[in-house]
């Protein structure tokens, strides 16, 4: 039996988190990409045509990080996925891990999110936005707070 399934994050280049995701998915992995979802209107001059037509458009949160779930060992398989730069790295050049139950408490906040942003279809309020930059921020700690129990055990 190989070591327990973890989280790790993936650096992907600009803009192909889904791309990615998608490769990584394709080799047997879980993934997860953080995304706000975000109900957009047309612009001023197409309302006429397009009648107040909304569509969703689905935003990352952490532009070029995506979430696998894989043995630390598996890492090596995706060395040959285009766009993909590298696993997220401690100082001490260990994979960084995320545990099951945070990345779990993240999606159901997200989602929680994401249904209430889709319910109001309308244009995200100050208070909608500042919550977006909370949850950054918050996975950015996760991040972070990661990294600096890998260099604590180590």
């Amino acid at each position: 039996m190989g070591s327990p399934l973890t989280w790790v994050i993936v650096k992907t280049d600009t803009r192909k988190e889904a791309f990615v995701a998608g490769q990584v998915a394709n080799l047997g992995f879980d993934c997860w990409v953080p995304c706000q979802m975000i109900a957009t209107r047309p612009h001023a001059a197409r309302k006429v045509t397009a009648k107040a037509m909304v569509s969703i458009k689905e935003l990352p949160i952490l532009p070029k990080r995506i979430f696998a779930r894989m043995e630390w060992h598996e890492t090596g398989a995706l060395r040959g996925i285009r766009h993909l730069q590298d696993v997220e790295r401690d100082g001490e050049e260990r994979i960084v891990a995320i545990p099951d139950s945070q990345i779990a408490a993240f999606k159901a906040e997200l989602d929680r999110e994401n249904t209430a942003a889709l319910a109001l279809a309308q244009k995200a309020s100050r208070r909608q936005k500042a919550k977006w930059r909370s949850l950054k921020d918050a996975l950015l700690e996760l991040v972070d707070s990661a990294k600096r129990q890998m260099e604590i055990a180590a």
